[in-house]
This record gives C-alpha cells, structure tokens and sequence, in this order.
C-alpha cells in the first residue's frame, strides 16, 4: 500500500473521482480554477473536517451493510485504477462487487478489473439527506451520480452501485 503522500502525488497526475465534478461546475465545494491550481501544486491542501472524517469511517459500515442486504460479496482494491485508453483518467473505487460468474475474487489483470460490478459508499447527515430526493427513490445527487459514472468510465465495468 502507497503512504498517504504518495497517493496524493499520484493524485496530480490525472482526474480522479473527487475532480470530475469540478471539472464540469458541479462541485459546491471546489471550481475548476480550484482543481486547475491544486493539479499544478499551487494550492493548498485541503484541510480535513468532521464530515471527511466521518464518510472514511464509515465506508466499512456503509459496504458490509450494502453487501448484507444485497446477498452480494464485495472486496476492497487497494489500488489506483488507470482507464485502458486514456491514462489520464484514474480512480480509486470504494469496492468492487465480486462477480462468481467472472471470478472468485477481484483481481486487477491486464489493466482492467476481474468484475463487472463496482460499489461507491456515501453517507449523509441530516441536512445533506434531503438532496437524496424521497424516501423509496431512486434520485441521487448530480455529483455522486456522476462519481459512479466516472467509476465505469475507468473501470469498464457495467455496472455502479451507490
């Protein structure tokens, strides 16, 4: 596993999840003028705060709970993700979903995942709910639907959990 430092060193050298939706003026907490002078090192590093620290604990709640529900295995990846065509475009998926079908475990061959299934995990607290739209909907917000979309994107696979 990469230290902390290096992971964001890599970060710099593509788009990643946590940039495409600055990329394209979705992003309530960074402009794409933001993410243009933190790509080229001329920002500086964004500080940690409650709600950071909270979804990183979490993560492992929001995953073993969704692979309970669900009836399906999950794995983590420890790995940042480069897409086949464009090395540009990179990510570092919350877990994959382990397709028997395809393989017994998630393994990263060739470039390219072992699955055909990934999982993103968010959480939300009370104020942040309501952008969930109704309770028994399918709505999602804008910038996390388009995480999973550049999830698939780098991955190939075809299909996103959330």
């Amino acid at each position: 596993m990469h230290a902390p430092s290096d992971f964001l060193a890599r970060r710099t050298r593509g788009i990643g999840v946590a940039d495409i939706s600055a990329v394209l003026g979705l992003n309530k907490w960074k402009t794409p003028m933001q993410l243009y002078l933190d790509k080229i090192g001329e920002s500086e590093p964004t500080p940690d705060n409650p709600a950071m620290k909270w979804g990183r604990i979490l993560e492992d709640v929001v995953a073993r709970e969704f692979s309970e529900n669900k009836q399906l295995k999950i794995q983590r990846i420890n790995e940042q993700l480069t897409h086949i065509d464009q090395s540009w475009a990179i990510a570092n998926i919350d877990r994959a979903v382990i397709n028997p079908a395809i393989a017994g475990n998630v393994r990263v061959k060739d470039g390219r995942l072992t699955t055909d299934q990934i999982l993103e995990c968010k959480t939300a607290n009370g104020f942040a709910a309501k952008e969930w739209g109704e309770t028994g909907t399918d709505y999602v917000p804008d910038a996390y639907l388009l995480q999973v979309q550049w999830y698939l994107h780098v991955t190939q696979c075809a299909i996103g959990h959330l």
